[in-house]
């Protein structure tokens, strides 16, 4: 049964992934193949009774009702898995831990690397019950904390998968990891400071927020009592801006709403000019709060930096934020999208989740 979809005027796109292709049991596969016509666009196609397309995006609905946790690893406790499963407690939100055997062939996707001896295995039925098993062993002492928990394994691309169960589970999020920091856990050599391939595939193609966890959150984190806003004044941060409103509509919480105005390392910009250009960022800061709901408790900072990323998680400490809210910088007209290298240096350094956003209207499409 297919999903019903919004379109938005002017989409256009040809979506060469079957998100709902059946599973086999155990191991489920995508099959790559087009399922939609040029004129449907991946950010439209939400499933029945996920939200609708206009205020708050595609977000419009209860929050945390569903979360996916995405973790790559096996035999470790992951921090994304614990500080989703803190998340879901406090929220009374179902919990979904996914584990991607990602395939190392494009000709059988069955074809993975096994978790334990790193090579390469045909990843039957029984193999994938052995991976669950593990799983449920290193989940345990957490998930009789918790009900409901679903445990899944599935085979293929790891994002391709997390985007096909985040749709199928309907999820109001996803928490992942940004995979570098804790690449020598798994034997993989990334570049410090950049998010994984995973990372970028889901946020270009999300469904729902995604959120980054590098560490796991406090007890104090998963109330979202004080949400931080990075503001740049893009169609990406007004996205975010709207996520963060219905975070505190949810939950309470009072939005804090940061941009930082460059400074040039010139001995030339004079201390005039500096309170010139905050003056007139203030005075858009409180053009583009102005269609804050007045029941939204909320504030405004400008500060003045070189670094975006470090000023960012300056704030996010000296405010006692819970979590970090952005836009992902997503070129729609550019061959190779980003994530955003603010975002990015961000979740990397952040001690508070960050929760990406992406525009529905500015989302990269197949081609």
């Amino acid at each position: 049964m297919h999903p019903r979809r919004a379109v938005l005027p002017g989409a256009r796109t040809r979506l060469i992934c079957s998100l709902l292709a059946p599973c086999a049991a155990g191991a489920a596969v995508i099959s790559v193949r087009d399922c939609f016509n040029e004129q449907d666009h991946l950010a439209d196609w939400v499933p029945e009774g996920t939200g609708t397309v206009g205020v708050g995006g595609v977000w419009a609905m209860r929050l945390f009702r569903t979360i996916l946790a995405a973790t790559d690893l096996v035999e470790i406790p992951d921090p994304v898995v614990v500080s989703a499963l803190k998340t879901a407690i406090h929220h009374k939100a179902l919990l979904i831990i996914l584990h991607v055997l990602e395939s190392t062939s494009d000709s059988d996707r069955s074809r993975v690397r096994d978790f334990r001896s790193g090579e390469d295995i045909i990843a039957g039925a029984e193999y994938v019950q052995e991976v669950l098993q593990a799983l449920r062993n290193t989940y345990y002492r957490f998930l009789r904390r918790h009900d409901p928990v679903d445990i899944l394994v599935k085979t293929g691309f790891p994002w391709m998968q997390i985007i096909a169960q985040a749709f199928r589970e309907k999820a109001d999020a996803i928490f992942l990891g940004p995979h570098a920091g804790r690449a020598a856990q798994r034997g993989v050599v990334r570049v410090k400071g950049r998010v994984g391939s995973t990372v970028e595939g889901v946020t270009k193609y999300e469904p729902c927020p995604t959120w980054i966890v590098n560490r796991i959150i406090s007890a104090r984190m998963v109330r979202l009592a004080r949400i931080l806003v990075c503001v740049d004044f893009s169609d990406s941060c007004r996205a975010a801006l709207r996520y963060a409103v219905d975070l505190a509509r949810s939950t309470g919480g009072r939005l804090i709403l940061f941009h930082m105005h460059g400074v040039p390392p010139s001995p030339l910009y004079s201390r005039e000019q500096y309170d010139t250009d905050v003056g007139r960022c203030c005075d858009r800061m409180q053009h583009f709060c102005a269609g804050i709901p007045a029941t939204v408790a909320f504030e405004y900072h400008v500060w003045g930096g070189s670094h975006p990323h470090l000023e960012i998680v300056r704030g996010a400490l000296k405010f006692a934020a819970d979590l970090i809210v952005m836009g992902s910088h997503t070129k729609s007209q550019d061959p190779k999208w980003y994530v955003g290298s603010a975002v990015e240096r961000v979740s990397h350094r952040s001690q508070c989740p960050v929760a990406v956003v992406t525009d529905p209207s500015a989302l990269l499409v197949f081609s």
